[in-house]
């Protein structure tokens, strides 16, 4: 009898052991996921500030949208950047400000806004100078 005690604590053992390296797994198979993520963003945003710049260098001002760089062939299609929402540019001259909403469910931020509070979703920013052609 004491051995089939010590069988079951065994598979019990094994079973909360398999369990915890699972969700091990699964955890860093999330965090890879999130990383390879910020990577395609990452690129993206490199494309996305260079064609701004090269736009700006054409034509003395920044595009207004990814379809105006497709159409000046200086992006082969729109750029996907998987969890956000459309690109807003705001140009200023020699400086553009393009901004995203992030839409992952896990990251919200509790901003203030005067007498109360609302939720609202992260704004990946990035900034562009544009060069007066000499």
């Amino acid at each position: 009898m004491p051995n089939q005690g010590m069988t079951l604590l065994s598979a019990v053992a094994a079973l909360a052991v398999a369990a915890t390296l699972s969700l091990s797994w699964f955890s860093l198979w999330q965090q890879q996921q999130a990383l390879q993520q910020v990577q395609v963003w990452r690129l993206s945003m490199l494309q996305l500030q260079q064609a701004q710049r090269n736009f700006y260098r054409l034509h003395g001002r920044f595009a207004g949208s990814q379809s105006e760089l497709v159409s000046a062939a200086l992006l082969p299609q729109p750029l996907v950047f998987p969890d956000t929402g459309g690109w807003q540019f705001e140009a200023d001259q020699h400086r553009l400000i393009m901004r995203a909403e992030i839409h992952r469910p896990s990251v919200t931020l509790l901003m203030k806004d005067f007498n109360d509070y609302h939720w609202q979703p992260p704004l990946l920013s990035v900034k562009v100078i544009g060069y007066v052609a000499p």
